[in-house]
């Protein structure tokens, strides 16, 4: 897992702008014991290959305080939290789009002086996941604006359904692939189809 930092977010909005993203599908499917005329068999392999574009956008954005005590560092945690809910809002996207994917708080030692506690760290973990793909770059505009200081990668992807369909369709056309082939060499032997084992 990379953690990305303010310093380097102008590095991360670029790669974001000028870079295209597309998934390839491949579907590979085998096909044996196709029987010919005779009782004999024929075994063959269809494929298909599709290029996706992505239409969903995914990442993780972190805030982090430090205090004395564990309720300061909450309570600044908190208004931070709510500031960047308040920025995604103002984008367009809702609580559909984004959720607490962990929080937690743990002392802070000083190692010199027999692990003593020194204080509180907070840190709350925030995943985005949107179709509003156009809004990669200003989502992370807005999280950083509004106090979030960790990035922790941007991934581009294809929804659930996108998949499936994709899956589905690649599967379809690998299928129709083996037996195009299989007709064409039955044909060639003189033979006919039987049924597929």
């Amino acid at each position: 897992m990379n953690c990305v930092n303010k310093e380097n977010l102008k590095s991360i909005l670029a790669v974001i702008i000028i870079v295209g993203l597309v998934l390839a599908g491949l579907m590979w499917l085998g096909i044996s014991m196709l029987k010919s005329g005779d009782g004999e068999t024929i075994s063959v392999q269809g494929s298909y290959t599709e290029k996706l574009t992505p239409d969903k956008v995914w990442m993780s954005i972190g805030v982090e305080t430090q205090a004395k005590l564990a309720s300061d560092a909450e309570s600044e945690n908190k208004e931070i939290s709510n500031k960047i809910y308040n920025s995604l809002n103002g984008l367009g996207l809702t609580s559909t789009d984004y959720q607490t994917e962990s929080y937690n708080v743990y002392p802070t030692y000083d190692y010199n002086y027999g692990n003593k506690i020194i204080g509180y760290t907070v840190l709350h973990r925030i995943k985005i996941d949107t179709d509003k793909i156009n809004l990669a770059s200003s989502i992370l505009d807005a999280a950083v604006n509004a106090g979030a200081n960790s990035i922790y990668g941007v991934n581009f992807d294809l929804s659930e359904n996108s998949r499936e369909s994709a899956k589905a369709d690649a599967l379809k056309k690998a299928t129709e692939s083996a037996k195009t082939k299989a007709e064409s060499i039955a044909a060639g032997l003189g033979a006919r189809l039987g049924r597929i084992k």
